[in-house]
């Protein structure tokens, strides 16, 4: 795939977006302050519980959906069936926590997660209109969201569980199986609670990396040539590097025709020009979803659309 450099990153900031992220660069305020936001409305208990917990946001499959349907491709058995975004990329309760003598909480989890959804697709809408040129904001937003989206995915978030199970306590929730309880563990990483306090700020951090340590390139296509997604949206090849994710490579669809990639190379080992780029339409597309790489990392897609 040739790609050709069309826009850099201007260094200016749209002044019309969600004012805590503009007035905060440090990524740990900003995600202090959502976690502000997703208590209080927690315990107002006003806004609809959430039992049906998407793991792939919804304003991002509406991307891909025509009337509000997806064709979906099991890629188990290569059966294909039209389904709502409802019925795609959630489980229930997954992200429900529970606490003894309480209702369980729909509405914590769910919060935190719509507000990176929310500032991700403004920030969308505005990149479709400008021709995909990204701003500082933009990135800042990105990088945020892309870190919540690895953190939040069930094949990461089983791998990591195995990892605790161990030391996980009984006061933090378990399951009948005495497994731990997969929303108090969900709740627990992203808010950097016990037991994972020691190994710092996850989404602060991995955020932080992907901002600064990262090289970004927006790759856009032409109408003949559709990318596809899938439950997980996220090619992330470590090699062995797993303890170091500035040297992870990510790829992940935006768009049906853009796709967002960081720390990437040609076959010939020169590296993807950072900026908002467009492939060569001559070159035939090749499987962004690399599923030698998701092999490796143990994150194969269910189902693509």
């Amino acid at each position: 795939m040739r790609l050709s450099v069309t826009k850099g990153l201007p260094s200016t900031t749209p002044s019309h977006y969600t004012k805590v992220i503009i007035d905060t660069p440090k990524f740990h305020e900003t995600i202090e302050e959502m976690w502000r936001r997703a208590r209080r409305i927690s315990a107002e208990g006003r806004k609809p519980e959430v039992r049906n917990c998407h793991y792939m946001p919804e304003f991002l499959m509406r991307r891909w959906a025509t009337n509000g349907m997806l064709c979906v491709v099991e890629t188990e058995t290569g059966e294909e069936r039209k389904l709502g975004l409802k019925q795609v990329g959630a489980i229930k309760d997954f992200y429900t926590t529970e606490a003894p003598a309480k209702k369980p909480d729909r509405r914590l989890v769910e919060s935190f997660l719509e507000r990176t959804e929310t500032e991700t697709g403004k920030i969308l809408a505005t990149l479709s209109k400008k021709n995909w040129e990204l701003s500082k904001l933009g990135k800042e937003t990105l990088a945020l969201f892309l870190a919540v989206m690895i953190v939040r995915l069930p094949v990461v978030l089983t791998a990591i569980t195995n990892d605790y199970l161990l030391e996980w306590k009984s006061e933090w929730g378990k399951t009948d199986q005495g497994n731990p309880h997969p929303g108090n563990f969900v709740y627990r990483l992203l808010n950097n609670a016990e037991p994972f306090t020691s190994a710092g700020p996850i989404l602060a951090s991995l955020a932080n990396c992907f901002y600064h340590r990262h090289v970004w390139t927006l790759v856009k296509f032409g109408p003949n040539c559709r990318i596809q997604t899938g439950d997980n949206p996220i090619s992330l090849n470590s090699g062995n590097q797993h303890l170091h994710p500035e040297r992870w490579q990510i790829r992940m669809p935006l768009d049906p025709y853009v796709l967002l990639t960081t720390n990437n190379t040609f076959p010939d080992g020169l590296p993807y020009p950072e900026g908002t780029c467009v492939a060569d339409p001559s070159v035939v597309l090749p499987d962004w979803n690399a599923r030698s790489e998701e092999r490796r990392e143990g994150q194969e897609c269910r189902s693509r659309w």
